[in-house]
Formats: C-alpha cells, structure tokens, sequence
C-alpha cells in the first residue's frame, strides 16, 4: 500500500472521528435550535467517494399499454 494512502486514510479517520465527537456535542447543545442544526448538519456532511462494483440496476423505461 502507498505510504501516501496510508496517510491520508489514517487522516481521514481523524476527521470523521472528530465530526462524529462534535456531531454529538451540537446534538446536546443546540437540538432544539432548528436554525443551528441545519446549518451544522450542512458543514458538518462528509461525501464518500463512490464505492467500485455497486452498480444501481438500469431499469427499462416502462412503454405505456395502450
């Protein structure tokens, strides 16, 4: 594995570890504070990478019966 990879992924979790610490401290602090979070769980969404082999299935437009 690359030690560059490595570092990052080691990063990464920090950070999530430190979002999800935090997430519960905004959830004790401000939950009954609509406006705050909102806007805590707008900064505070981590996007995933896609993950490789999961492939939504197509599905064919249905024709209508006529």
């Amino acid at each position: 594995m690359n030690v560059n990879y490595r570092k990052a992924t080691q990063r990464g979790k920090v950070v999530i570890n430190a979002v999800t610490n935090l997430d519960a401290i905004m959830h004790n602090k401000s939950g009954s504070q609509p406006h705050k979070m909102a806007a805590w769980l707008t900064a505070s969404h981590i996007e995933r990478d896609p993950q490789r082999g999961q492939t939504s299935p197509v599905t064919p437009p249905s024709t209508p019966h006529v």
